[in-house]
Protein backbone atom coordinates (compact mmCIF):
# COMPACT_ATOMS: atom_id res chain seq x y z
CA UNK A 1 0.00 0.00 0.00
CA UNK A 2 2.84 2.39 0.82
CA UNK A 3 4.19 2.01 -2.72
CA UNK A 4 0.78 2.92 -4.18
CA UNK A 5 0.60 5.99 -1.94
CA UNK A 6 4.07 7.11 -3.01
CA UNK A 7 3.33 6.51 -6.70
CA UNK A 8 0.06 8.45 -6.45
CA UNK A 9 1.86 11.37 -4.86
CA UNK A 10 4.51 11.25 -7.59
CA UNK A 11 1.88 11.15 -10.36
CA UNK A 12 -0.06 14.11 -8.95
CA UNK A 13 3.18 16.09 -8.56
CA UNK A 14 4.08 15.36 -12.18
CA UNK A 15 0.66 16.31 -13.53
CA UNK A 16 0.32 19.41 -11.39
CA UNK A 17 3.93 20.52 -11.65
CA UNK A 18 4.62 20.33 -7.90
CA UNK A 19 2.83 20.13 -4.56
CA UNK A 20 -0.21 22.15 -5.68
CA UNK A 21 -3.34 20.13 -5.04
CA UNK A 22 -1.82 17.37 -2.92
CA UNK A 23 -3.08 18.85 0.33
CA UNK A 24 -6.64 18.33 -0.97
CA UNK A 25 -6.19 14.55 -1.36
CA UNK A 26 -7.07 12.07 1.40
CA UNK A 27 -6.12 8.40 1.29
CA UNK A 28 -8.48 6.06 3.18
CA UNK A 29 -6.99 2.70 4.16
CA UNK A 30 -8.70 -0.33 5.70
CA UNK A 31 -5.59 -1.36 7.63
CA UNK A 32 -4.75 -0.40 11.21
CA UNK A 33 -2.54 2.60 11.88
CA UNK A 34 1.06 1.27 11.69
CA UNK A 35 3.71 1.94 14.31
CA UNK A 36 5.69 3.91 11.73
CA UNK A 37 2.76 6.27 11.06
CA UNK A 38 5.00 9.30 11.61
CA UNK A 39 6.75 8.44 8.33
CA UNK A 40 3.49 8.89 6.44
CA UNK A 41 3.26 12.45 7.72
CA UNK A 42 6.93 13.06 6.98
CA UNK A 43 6.98 11.76 3.38
CA UNK A 44 3.45 12.19 2.07
CA UNK A 45 1.90 15.56 1.25
CA UNK A 46 -1.67 14.34 1.71
CA UNK A 47 -3.71 13.13 4.66
CA UNK A 48 -3.96 9.38 5.38
CA UNK A 49 -6.83 7.88 7.42
CA UNK A 50 -6.66 4.33 8.77
CA UNK A 51 -9.37 1.82 9.83
CA UNK A 52 -11.69 2.94 7.02
CA UNK A 53 -14.42 0.85 5.39
CA UNK A 54 -12.69 0.83 1.98
CA UNK A 55 -9.33 1.67 0.44
CA UNK A 56 -9.86 4.85 -1.54
CA UNK A 57 -8.38 8.14 -2.62
CA UNK A 58 -10.74 11.02 -1.93
CA UNK A 59 -10.21 13.96 -4.20
CA UNK A 60 -12.55 16.89 -3.54
CA UNK A 61 -14.46 18.42 -6.41
CA UNK A 62 -12.34 21.55 -5.98
CA UNK A 63 -9.34 19.52 -7.19
CA UNK A 64 -10.90 19.41 -10.65
CA UNK A 65 -10.70 23.20 -10.82
CA UNK A 66 -6.93 23.29 -10.18
CA UNK A 67 -5.19 24.32 -13.37
CA UNK A 68 -2.85 21.72 -14.84
CA UNK A 69 0.21 23.61 -16.11
CA UNK A 70 0.90 20.83 -18.65
CA UNK A 71 -2.60 20.74 -20.12
CA UNK A 72 -3.33 20.87 -23.82
CA UNK A 73 -6.00 23.58 -24.20
CA UNK A 74 -7.46 22.13 -27.44
CA UNK A 75 -7.69 18.64 -25.96
CA UNK A 76 -9.22 20.08 -22.78
CA UNK A 77 -11.92 21.91 -24.76
CA UNK A 78 -12.77 18.76 -26.76
CA UNK A 79 -12.84 16.55 -23.65
CA UNK A 80 -14.97 19.04 -21.71
CA UNK A 81 -17.48 19.30 -24.56
CA UNK A 82 -17.68 15.52 -24.89
CA UNK A 83 -18.02 14.95 -21.14
CA UNK A 84 -20.76 17.55 -20.86
CA UNK A 85 -22.84 15.64 -23.40
CA UNK A 86 -22.12 12.23 -21.85
CA UNK A 87 -22.49 12.97 -18.14
CA UNK A 88 -25.06 15.72 -18.15
CA UNK A 89 -27.21 14.76 -15.17
CA UNK A 90 -30.85 13.87 -15.53
CA UNK A 91 -32.48 16.62 -13.53
CA UNK A 92 -35.97 15.19 -13.90
CA UNK A 93 -35.63 14.01 -10.33
CA UNK A 94 -33.66 16.88 -8.87
CA UNK A 95 -34.13 15.63 -5.33
CA UNK A 96 -32.32 12.33 -6.00
CA UNK A 97 -29.60 14.07 -8.00
CA UNK A 98 -29.00 16.62 -5.25
CA UNK A 99 -28.86 13.87 -2.63
CA UNK A 100 -26.35 11.95 -4.75
CA UNK A 101 -24.11 14.99 -5.10
CA UNK A 102 -24.27 15.80 -1.38
CA UNK A 103 -23.45 12.19 -0.42
CA UNK A 104 -20.56 12.10 -2.86
CA UNK A 105 -18.79 14.98 -1.11
CA UNK A 106 -20.27 14.84 2.38
CA UNK A 107 -17.00 15.49 4.22
CA UNK A 108 -16.16 18.51 2.07
CA UNK A 109 -19.28 20.41 3.17
CA UNK A 110 -20.48 21.14 -0.37
CA UNK A 111 -22.25 24.49 -0.62
CA UNK A 112 -25.52 25.08 -2.45
CA UNK A 113 -23.48 26.89 -5.13
CA UNK A 114 -21.21 23.86 -5.53
CA UNK A 115 -24.18 21.51 -5.80
CA UNK A 116 -25.86 23.80 -8.35
CA UNK A 117 -22.66 23.92 -10.42
CA UNK A 118 -22.42 20.11 -10.34
CA UNK A 119 -26.00 19.97 -11.62
CA UNK A 120 -25.27 22.53 -14.37
CA UNK A 121 -27.75 25.08 -13.09
CA UNK A 122 -27.81 28.28 -11.11
CA UNK A 123 -28.17 28.33 -7.33
CA UNK A 124 -31.53 30.06 -7.73
CA UNK A 125 -32.82 27.35 -10.10
CA UNK A 126 -31.72 24.59 -7.73
CA UNK A 127 -33.46 26.28 -4.79
CA UNK A 128 -36.64 26.74 -6.83
CA UNK A 129 -36.67 23.08 -7.96
CA UNK A 130 -36.09 21.82 -4.41
CA UNK A 131 -38.89 24.07 -3.16
CA UNK A 132 -41.30 22.12 -5.40
CA UNK A 133 -40.60 19.16 -3.08
CA UNK A 134 -40.93 21.38 0.03
CA UNK A 135 -37.19 21.01 0.60
CA UNK A 136 -34.32 23.42 1.08
CA UNK A 137 -30.70 22.65 0.35
CA UNK A 138 -29.77 23.24 3.99
CA UNK A 139 -32.53 20.92 5.17
CA UNK A 140 -31.55 18.23 2.67
CA UNK A 141 -27.91 18.49 3.73
CA UNK A 142 -28.84 18.16 7.43
CA UNK A 143 -31.12 15.18 6.67
CA UNK A 144 -28.36 13.36 4.76
CA UNK A 145 -25.75 14.14 7.42
CA UNK A 146 -27.96 12.80 10.21
CA UNK A 147 -28.99 9.68 8.22
CA UNK A 148 -25.33 8.94 7.45
CA UNK A 149 -24.38 9.55 11.09
CA UNK A 150 -27.15 7.18 12.23
CA UNK A 151 -25.64 4.42 10.09
CA UNK A 152 -22.16 5.09 11.46
CA UNK A 153 -23.44 5.14 15.04
CA UNK A 154 -25.21 1.81 14.49
CA UNK A 155 -22.45 -0.02 12.62
CA UNK A 156 -19.08 1.48 13.56
CA UNK A 157 -16.90 2.14 16.57
CA UNK A 158 -15.94 5.63 15.42
CA UNK A 159 -16.06 8.26 18.13
CA UNK A 160 -18.73 10.98 18.02
CA UNK A 161 -15.98 13.45 16.99
CA UNK A 162 -14.89 11.23 14.08
CA UNK A 163 -18.47 10.77 12.92
CA UNK A 164 -19.08 14.52 13.09
CA UNK A 165 -16.08 15.05 10.81
CA UNK A 166 -17.08 12.25 8.44
CA UNK A 167 -20.52 13.76 7.88
CA UNK A 168 -19.14 17.25 7.24
CA UNK A 169 -19.23 19.06 10.57
CA UNK A 170 -16.15 21.01 11.64
CA UNK A 171 -17.34 21.14 15.27
CA UNK A 172 -18.74 18.24 17.28
CA UNK A 173 -21.07 20.55 19.21
CA UNK A 174 -22.72 21.72 15.96
CA UNK A 175 -23.17 18.10 14.90
CA UNK A 176 -24.67 17.13 18.26
CA UNK A 177 -27.09 20.07 18.15
CA UNK A 178 -28.24 19.25 14.60
CA UNK A 179 -28.59 15.54 15.42
CA UNK A 180 -30.69 16.24 18.52
CA UNK A 181 -32.82 18.80 16.67
CA UNK A 182 -33.82 16.19 14.08
CA UNK A 183 -34.06 13.04 16.25
CA UNK A 184 -34.69 14.47 19.73
CA UNK A 185 -31.77 12.30 20.95
CA UNK A 186 -28.07 12.94 21.28
CA UNK A 187 -25.73 10.79 19.16
CA UNK A 188 -24.63 8.98 22.35
CA UNK A 189 -28.24 8.20 23.31
CA UNK A 190 -28.92 6.99 19.78
CA UNK A 191 -25.85 4.72 19.81
CA UNK A 192 -26.83 3.25 23.21
CA UNK A 193 -30.24 2.29 21.79
CA UNK A 194 -28.43 0.12 19.18
CA UNK A 195 -25.88 -1.56 21.44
Amino acid sequence: MEVILALTQQAVRKIMGGEKGLSMVTANLVCDKPKHFYLYKEYLSFHVQFNQANNAFKIPLAFLNVENPKQDSVLKALATKELDTIVKPDTSNILDETRRIIKRDLESNLSVTGAANALHMSERTLKRKLAKFNKTYTGLLAEIRVNTAMGLLERSTFSIEEIAYKVGYAHTSTFMHAFKKILQKTPTEYRRSYS
